[in-house]
């Protein structure tokens, strides 16, 4: 009909300008498209309405307000039997708590979307949830947990010959074994997960795989090979303004110099990695 069409063209624009970054024009379309929406009861439109304007505010970083329309979402959603909208509500809502180091009410969420995709037979969405559900384990520092899920995720990937997921998988099994001492272990991980991101080419993965190759590298001293994937994933780092990666890198730097007692060095890069850590934390802040 002409008015559901007025519904799905707003959200679609208002998508279209979200991934421009103009938001405060998404919103208005969104929300124009959640006014008629509910003016004809429509539950799956308002549903989807609602976890658009959601995504739009964690993009804003307004949590509270993000998570005030995906649980609005995840009510109609429900009720309009959209298991495709539930999963965005309860995936959404599962990252949310996580990034807010809220662990327990993001593990609630992210086990509810697992039922969910396990119902649908949806076998990516079941891999997804495994992976987040590790990411919950890794943050909170329980990394048997956390290896034990990334390994499920990894071999449903595998099933699904799904190379961006299987290079997750071999990223984030890695950094399980390297936080529990297994550097040699972790560096075959890393060094096949970095095969695959520079065959898919985003450079998001290509730096994190470089990073981590190096930490790899530094914990077995091998220094020469670790300052070279250090520096390349600085050079890809400052390239896309990845600070987060920018910071973790010049960390490594700083431990290889004091391992050198090359001290002035050694602070220098401290200092450069402090610096980069304050701006994390400010944008985590502000967020």
């Amino acid at each position: 009909s002409k008015v559901s069409y007025k519904i799905i063209t707003r959200n679609e624009l208002g998508v279209f300008y979200r991934n421009q970054s103009r938001y405060s024009e998404a919103l208005a379309l969104h929300n124009e498209s959640l006014v008629i929406a509910t003016q004809i009861r429509d539950t799956k439109s308002i549903a989807i309405s609602s976890n658009n304007i959601g995504v739009v505010y964690r993009r804003l970083d307004d949590p509270s307000k993000a998570i005030e329309y995906h649980l609005k979402a995840l009510k109609y959603s429900e009720e309009a039997k959209d298991t495709y909208s539930s999963s965005v509500a309860i995936n959404s809502l599962g990252n949310i708590f996580l990034v807010n180091g809220n662990f327990e009410q993001a593990l609630s969420y992210f086990f509810k979307g697992l039922e969910l995709s396990q119902k649908q037979n949806n076998l990516l969405g079941i891999a997804i949830n495994y992976n987040n559900i590790g990411e919950v384990y890794e943050f909170s520092e329980n990394y048997e947990k956390a290896k034990e899920y990334y390994t499920k995720s990894l071999d449903i990937n595998k099933k699904l010959n799904n190379e961006k997921g299987i290079a997750i998988g071999l990223n984030s099994i890695g950094k399980t074994l390297l936080f529990t001492g297994f550097p040699k272990t972790a560096y075959k991980y890393f060094t096949e997960a970095s095969i695959i991101d520079k065959k898919i080419g985003d450079k998001h993965f290509i730096t994190e795989s470089y990073v981590n190759l190096g930490r790899a590298l530094v914990m077995l001293k091998r220094y020469d090979e670790a300052k070279q994937c250090l520096n390349q994933a600085i050079k890809i780092a400052e390239e896309i303004k990845y600070k987060y990666y920018l910071q973790i890198a010049n960390a490594e730097f700083s431990k290889i110099y004091s391992d050198y007692r090359d001290f002035d060095r050694a602070l220098e890069y401290y200092k450069k990695s402090t610096l980069y850590k304050d701006s994390v934390l400010n944008e985590k802040s502000t967020k």
